[in-house]
């Protein structure tokens, strides 16, 4: 059954509305569209990537607390506050499109969702399909998306309780996908990697090390308009994409770390727009490439967070993520994997929350889009003392290989 129209469908809403509208804003990812919506009703939380896509995919709950205290509230003066807030998105979020969207998707559910679903022992609050009819014709659209809003995240449950798709179904499309990557070549048999971050207070950055490996038919597998090796990165400022270094590359036990040329670009497209490219060429032919390649990076200080999906699909992937300081106790870190997997593949998952080490390892295939997400942070009661350190970020010193045996273990 469903009931009325969920959170995670306004999110998807907007997102499709933002592809098709072309728009370039803030609002074109998961992370950004459900925390930019709920920041409208005062929540001051930051969702990570995993839980957003859980909310958009309706697989995480509105918590109790916030309906609870959306409900203390004069239901009038609320959605004043609200649509006042959206307002000022008309442009931003093609407003008149939007409403649109969401209305076309009322029609469809209006035959189950005459009487509204409330899941606590509050008072229902109601909102009938003539006064949304109303609105639209008026042309109040940030009421209208005001309204649909706190009604979804008041009354409606955001877990679905049907299934769209069995996993056997699941399983016999991507295998089916599985198919046209094999035969191009754009695959990973195995994609493997090692982030260490490092903190540096004293510094005002991070020191993050990227080891990864990979094997594949193709050099690059994930992109076919590159012959030979190729690799970018894109960072928010000019002096985290200057500081960024290739420091080894190793193919088929070649090393090729001298011959690796890069170039830098603005793109202001981007939503990160300063791009770092790293590629070489003439490298002999063969049947399979064995790829391993170091990189290493400073991010500013004191929060770092960072996400990694495969474009293409890879039978054996795994991470490990290391926080490496001596006083590891003054931070707290998040690492989890992202996206659906395999409902064949063997999952390992040991990623508790504040870990110093953790990792996770798919073995068999994955699907594209998967990856991961980590955030780092200072615990709350040392932000002061951490703080109080000299916040002049220095040139990053260059990553001494000869000592990487010691970075690793």
């Amino acid at each position: 059954m469903t009931y009325f129209i969920t959170f995670g469908t306004i999110c998807k809403i907007i997102l499709k509305n933002g592809k098709q509208t072309k728009l370039v804003h803030d609002w074109n990812k998961q992370v950004d569209v459900v925390n930019s919506l709920l920041s409208l009703v005062g929540v001051k939380h930051y969702y990570d990537p995993g839980a957003c896509s859980s909310f958009v995919n309706e697989k995480k709950e509105i918590p109790r607390a916030l309906r609870l205290k959306l409900l203390q509230h004069p239901h009038d003066e609320l959605l004043h506050t609200v649509s006042n807030k959206i307002s000022p998105l008309s442009e931003t979020l093609s407003l008149k499109n939007l409403s649109y969207n969401l209305h076309s998707i009322l029609d469809n559910v209006k035959s189950d969702s005459l009487k509204p679903y409330h899941y606590d022992n509050s008072t229902p609050y109601v909102v009938s399909f003539q006064e949304l009819d109303e609105l639209l014709s008026s042309e109040a659209y940030a009421i209208y998306l005001g309204k649909l809003l706190l009604y979804s995240l008041i009354m409606i449950p955001n877990i679905r309780t049907e299934v769209d798709e069995s996993q056997q179904e699941l399983s016999l499309s991507f295998d089916k996908t599985l198919e046209g990557y094999i035969q191009k070549g754009t695959y990973f048999e195995h994609f493997h990697r090692e982030i260490i971050i490092i903190p540096l207070p004293e510094k005002a950055h991070y020191r993050v090390v990227n080891h990864t490996s990979y094997s594949s038919p193709r050099i690059s597998p994930q992109t076919l308009k590159h012959e030979g090796f190729y690799y970018f990165f894109s960072f928010s400022n000019r002096e985290e994409q200057e500081a960024h270094e290739l420091e080894q590359l190793i193919i088929n036990d070649i090393d090729f770390t001298d011959t690796v040329t890069y170039t830098l670009a603005y793109e202001a497209e981007r939503e990160y727009p300063f791009v770092k490219r790293y590629a070489t060429k003439n490298i002999p032919e063969a049947n399979f490439y064995t790829v391993s390649v170091y990189f290493s990076s400073q991010r500013a200080f004191p929060v770092i967070h960072n996400s990694f999906c495969l474009s293409i699909p890879c039978k054996d992937f795994k991470t490990t993520f290391e926080l490496r300081h001596y006083e590891n106790y003054k931070y707290r870190s998040t690492f989890k994997p992202l996206g659906n997997f395999h409902p064949q593949a063997a999952n390992i998952d040991r990623t508790p929350p504040n870990a110093s080490l953790s990792y996770f390892h798919n073995i068999g295939w994955t699907f594209p889009r998967a990856g991961y997400y980590y955030v780092v942070e200072p615990q709350p009661p040392f932000w002061p003392e951490i703080l109080a350190y000299n916040h002049d970020i220095i040139k990053l010193s260059h990553f001494d290989l000869d000592n990487r045996a010691n970075t690793e273990n």
